[in-house]
């Protein structure tokens, strides 16, 4: 709603720009540092240039256009592009594994360190009994 209420006014506010722009502009002041557009003691004029003609406008419009229609395409290809790829990657984990050999389980895994009743004492192995 609010959009549609900015497009109506668009046309008023462009025509009140471009009356309310100035025709002739005064560079003032000891250094020619302030600008104004009543002229001053001393003042010089300073041109200004006219917009862009109407067929600069519809020229940029139609450049704006075509840019936005390559970025929306850009768009569409990079999340297809990462679509397939997160379909590849989901199909990899779902993929059966090979396995070469069967993973060990507690009970078919021995013990690595000895259990201490299985210790011979130090001292009866010195004596070598």
């Amino acid at each position: 709603m609010k959009r549609r209420a900015l497009l109506a006014l668009w046309p008023a506010l462009a025509a009140w720009h471009a009356a309310a722009a100035p025709s002739v502009v005064y560079r003032c002041g000891a250094e020619g540092r302030t600008f104004t557009q009543t002229p001053c003691a001393g003042g010089q004029v300073v041109p200004i240039a006219p917009g862009p003609d109407e067929r600069a406008k519809q020229e940029a419009r139609a450049v704006a256009e075509r840019e936005a229609r390559l970025a929306a395409r850009l768009v569409d290809e990079r999340r297809q592009r990462e679509a397939e790829a997160r379909r590849a990657l989901e199909a990899a984990y779902r993929s059966p594994r090979r396995v070469t050999e069967p993973a060990p389980t507690a009970a078919a895994a021995p013990d690595a360190r000895p259990s201490r009743r299985a210790r011979v004492p130090k001292a009866a192995a010195a004596s070598g009994r």
